[in-house]
């Protein structure tokens, strides 16, 4: 799941680099980003309980979000 994680984050950076406006329009990227950043750099020191809360709490409500922007621009 880290994994997965860092595939969000990672298409973020890309996508904010290439339509920003775009970017911003989905809440939270930016930490998204930094979280990231976290699990890439500092993966050592990260409590598993902060991973698990992410998932509870934070995807459920960025994948109607980024549904939305998927249709949009197909």
């Amino acid at each position: 799941m880290e994994r997965e994680l860092q595939i969000i984050g990672e298409a973020l950076i890309v996508l904010e680099k290439v339509a920003p406006d775009v970017a911003a329009r989905i809440p939270e990227y930016q930490n998204i980003i930094g979280f990231r950043h976290v699990l890439v750099h500092g993966y050592d020191s990260l409590d598993p309980m902060t991973v698990w809360n992410v998932i509870e709490t934070k995807l459920e409500a960025l994948a109607p979000n980024i549904k939305s922007l998927l249709k949009e621009y197909e």
